[in-house]
């Protein structure tokens, strides 16, 4: 397959598109044929180089990950799912049988796992993921779009779901123009909660149902 990915790490000259071996789907496993990813901090972080986590080299970068299940592993049952089928890809996934994984919060699992950061992720052609990590698309929205939801939106919908935000509920976002800050306000909102948003595009924030929005000017 083709890919954009590294073989050191570095500033973004060290990317570049790359031939490497087409992944093969083991056990519960399929092979997600990619159609768009998106770039996110934790792509630059590990370009660079994530303190204390070694990356096997090459690597490919992309936590966001829209595509088509081309094909499937040995003994693996798809479920709800067919080959051919239009799938977002959760951007974590734990052992599958811990307690956390067994309630749905895979991202405490000690074992989780991402994909471009632990293993070649959404900058290839294809690339192998768990069937327990697959999302079924939703038909509304564009590839482009789609491209956008796992990570941020993952994250944001993770942390309102533990804090158990609700309806008349008043949350404060932090850095709230980034990916996961514009998440943020649009599923708090969409749960009936009020949100203070702190950044430095305040316009946008209240465009995006900020009840409030409080710009930055500077460090102190």
């Amino acid at each position: 397959m083709w890919a954009v990915g590294f073989e050191k790490h570095g500033d973004p000259g060290v990317l570049k598109v790359m031939e490497l071996p087409d992944p093969r789907p083991g056990p519960r496993e399929v092979i997600i044929r990619v159609l768009a990813t998106s770039l996110n901090r934790i792509d630059t972080i590990v370009r660079r180089g994530y303190p204390g986590i070694p990356v096997k080299l090459p690597h490919v970068p992309g936590a966001d990950i829209v595509g088509y299940i081309e094909s499937v592993g040995p003994d693996t049952d798809l479920g709800e799912f067919r080959v051919g089928d239009l799938v977002l890809v959760s951007n974590v996934w734990g052992c599958g049988s811990c307690r956390f994984c067994r309630v749905g919060m895979e991202d405490h699992c000690q074992s989780w796992t991402m994909p471009g950061f632990h293993v070649w992720g959404g900058y290839g052609e294809l690339v192998r993921v768990p069937v327990r990590a697959l999302v079924r698309a939703p038909k509304e929205m564009t590839i482009n779009e789609l491209a956008v939801l796992p990570l941020a939106y993952g994250v944001s919908w993770k942390a309102l779901r533990v804090a158990n935000v609700g309806s008349g509920d008043w949350v404060l976002v932090l850095g709230g123009s980034g990916g996961v800050g514009t998440a943020l306000t649009i599923l708090a909102k969409a749960l009936g909660a009020r949100v203070i948003a702190v950044t430095t595009r305040p316009s946008l924030l209240k465009s995006l149902g900020a009840t409030w929005s409080s710009a930055m000017i500077g460090r102190s």
